[in-house]
This record gives structure tokens, C-alpha cells and sequence, in this order.
């Protein structure tokens, strides 16, 4: 099983061959035309087929699209989602429930979330902490594109230093197991939803009432939304609230305890959407009034209460935000050199540093200060406005 620093060694090799893709676009007309037409896309200038602002499904499969995606957002998502499945192992191994993170990602996208979870896991293995080392990992994503770039499952392939494939699986999916029939562990892959010959997905609101999937998100203790919920439109969002619903109501969630993470958008949260968001699944879950709800998961995490680190976040005077629900947590950190609210992911993990940060950091100065993609936005190596949920339901 691989060692936490191989996981590090791993992803960072995996956005170095997104940064090789980048770069080899710049000396191909064709790839830079194409790259000037997307990179908008993520600006939310453009519209999707459901006419909210974004790429569309088909826009997201595009190669180079991929590898602009991940050389700007790789390194906070993967931070971000490693300090939330963090704070969720924790709790789990202070619980009296068998020792699982069964993890359903809903908008996986490449699954770069599944590293993280595995990440998570070695870094508190390595800490020492109580029960990791018999806490099993299982992962179940769903997503509607099919993507050029994964992180986890049996599409991940490794890459070397230099980001070139070496024609050998993923590390991080030794890091999936389940017991078997005599109590040993044993792998078990990643899994992602099958894609048809036109690389389609599923729809996210389908696999809340497809019998094929319910059966396997009703087993999961873990159900997270990683930014999806802010990109749904409020048909296809009704119809998740109905399928979760529909779910409860039938008995198929059997975890005694489940967690509900969801990680938002700092805009949304502010405009109050997010709220929104957060009460109606919770209300879906919860339409048999059989669970108790806890929202102070995060402060297991190492990084609450420090002077800077995670803290709760105060919604608006409006809101009660002592209540479970209400309750979000984002990195701070004290008015200095960076401003208030923002730290370089790197201060809080080490790991997320290194020489591939700094490549990164130089390809985007020479994009920004040339001006040959017009909108090129450079990398976030910072933990700010980031805003994570986690909701704990335990049955009565």
C-alpha cells in the first residue's frame, strides 16, 4: 500500500502531464484556438445546455479544457476535500459503528476527490491516530462527462516525473478495501458509473430513483456534493431532493450514522443559496423524522479552533447560525501580507508545495502578462473562500 508521500508524488505528476498538455498547446494554432474558446467557459461567460454560465458536459470532456481545469483548481480541491474527509474519519473512528468511510461522490468529475479521501486516510495513519489503520475505504462516483484525466479508478493511470504515462495503474486505489469473508482486507477499485460509446454519464438526479444505483448509495455512509450543487439548475436540483426523498422514505439509507458533505460556493453562500441548499437535503433525509442532526463535525479536524485555521462562519444576522444546519466553516487566517482569508494552501499541508507549484505559478505569469488566451485565470494555491459543511445524521 502506498506511503502518503507516494499519494503526494502521484498527484503532483498527474498535473504536471496537465501542465505538459497546456503547454504543448501553445505551439500548436489549432490547440491554442481551441483553448482560447474554452477557458471562458470556466469564467462562467458561457452557457450550458440547461442555460446556466459554464462549460457544458461535452465542453468538460475536451482534453484541453481538463487540463486547464486541474492546473487551476487541482491543488485547492484536492486540499479542501482532504480536510473535510479528515474531519468525517475522525469522527468515525471515535464512533461505536463498524470502522467504513463508504464514500457516494455525486459530480466526481475525474474523482480527484477519491485521492483525497485516500490521502486523508495515510496522513492520519501515519499521525498515529487511533483506529485508522483498520477504518476500510470504499468509493462510489457518479457524474454526467466522462473525463479526460482521473485521479482514482481504473481510468487513472500513473504518470512519471516528467507527467508521461507509464502504462501502469494508479497507486491510490490500493488505498480501497473492503474485509472479506475471513475479516482480511483486500482492494477494492474505485468505482465510477459506466459510461455509453459517446462518452455520456448519468444524469445526478437519476441515480436517486435508478434501482441499480440506490441500492449502492444506500450503503454509503458518506454522500458528498464537491461544488455540484451550485452548478444545478433548480429543475434538476428538485428532482435530487426528490430522489433523496424518495429514498428515505422507502428505507433505503441503512447507516445508522450518514454524513452529508457539501462543498460550496463562498458566493452562493453569501447570496444565501447555499442555505437553501444545506435545509432541503437535510429535509429529504429526514421526511421520517428519524434522525438526529449534528453539524460540529469540523471541530475534530487539527485545525479548529487555531489562530488561524477553520472557524465557523457567521451567515448573515438573519440567521440563527447556532443551528445544526447553519453551520460552515472556513479557512482564516489574521490580517497580513496575503490580506485577511487567505493563507497558501502549502502553510497548512506541506505536501501541496514544491517545485510543481512553482512551475505552474511561472506558465500562468508568462499567460497573464502575454495576454494569448484572453480571460486565463492563474492557479489557486490558497485556502480561501472556501466554504465546507458537513452534516452528521444519526438514527434514533
Amino acid at each position: 500500500m502506498p506511503a502518503k508521500d507516494e499519494l503526494v508524488s502521484e498527484f503532483r505528476s498527474t498535473l504536471k502531464h496537465c501542465l505538459n498538455v497546456l503547454e504543448t498547446a501553445m505551439g500548436d494554432p489549432a490547440q491554442l484556438a481551441e483553448l482560447k474558446a474554452l477557458v471562458p467557459k470556466l469564467n462562467f461567460t458561457g452557457r450550458d445546455s440547461d442555460g446556466l454560465p459554464g462549460p457544458s458536459r461535452e465542453e468538460y470532456m475536451e482534453p484541453l479544457l481538463n487540463a486547464y481545469y486541474f492546473t487551476r483548481y487541482g491543488l485547492a480541491y484536492a486540499f479542501e476535500y482532504s480536510v473535510i474527509y479528515d474531519a468525517i474519519m475522525r469522527d468515525i473512528a471515535q464512533s461505536d459503528v463498524p470502522p467504513v468511510t463508504n464514500v457516494a461522490a455525486f459530480g466526481c468529475g475525474s474523482m480527484i476527490d477519491a485521492w483525497s479521501l485516500a490521502y486523508a486516510k495515510k496522513k492520519l495513519e501515519e499521525a498515529g491516530v487511533t483506529n485508522m489503520d483498520s477504518l476500510c475505504l470504499s468509493y462510489h462516483g457518479f457524474d454526467g462527462a466522462k473525463w479526460d484525466v482521473y485521479f482514482a479508478g481504473d481510468k487513472a493511470v500513473e504518470y512519471d516525473a516528467n507527467g508521461d504515462p507509464t502504462g501502469s495503474y494508479s497507486k491510490v486505489n490500493e488505498c480501497f478495501t473492503v474485509r472479506d469473508v475471513s475479516g482480511g482486507m483486500v482492494m477494492k477499485m474505485p468505482w465510477i458509473n459506466g459510461f455509453s460509446a459517446t462518452g455520456e454519464g448519468v444524469d445526478i438526479a437519476g441515480v436517486f430513483t435508478d434501482p441499480g444505483y440506490r441500492d449502492a448509495i444506500g450503503d454509503c455512509n458518506v454522500l458528498f456534493f464537491p461544488k455540484i450543487l451550485n452548478e444545478l439548475g433548480e429543475n434538476t436540483l428538485g428532482d435530487v431532493i426528490s430522489g433523496i426523498r424518495d429514498m428515505a422514505q422507502t428505507g433505503c439509507f441503512k447507516q445508522k450514522e450518514i454524513y452529508i458533505a457539501i462543498s460550496h460556493s463562498y458566493s452562493d453562500l453569501e447570496k444565501g443559496h447555499a442555505l437553501n441548499y444545506a435545509k432541503r437535503i437535510y429535509e429529504a433525509f429526514n421526511c421520517n423524522n428519524e434522525y438526529n442532526v449534528s453539524g460540529t463535525v469540523f471541530q475534530r479536524s487539527p485545525f479548529y479552533p487555531h489562530q488561524f485555521g477553520l472557524r465557523k462562519i457567521d451567515i448573515s444576522p438573519s440567521v440563527n447560525s447556532d443551528k445544526e444546519l447553519y453551520k460552515f466553516y472556513e479557512f482564516y487566517k489574521a490580517e497580513g501580507d496575503y490580506g485577511p482569508y487567505s493563507s497558501p494552501v502549502d502553510v497548512f499541508d506541506k505536501a501541496f508545495g514544491g517545485q510543481l507549484k512553482d512551475e505552474i505559478s511561472e506558465f500562468d505569469d508568462a499567460r497573464i502578462g502575454n495576454h494569448d488566451i484572453p480571460g486565463y485565470k492563474r492557479m489557486i494555491s490558497r485556502a480561501t473562500y472556501i466554504a465546507m459543511q458537513v452534516i452528521k445524521l444519526t438514527k434514533r
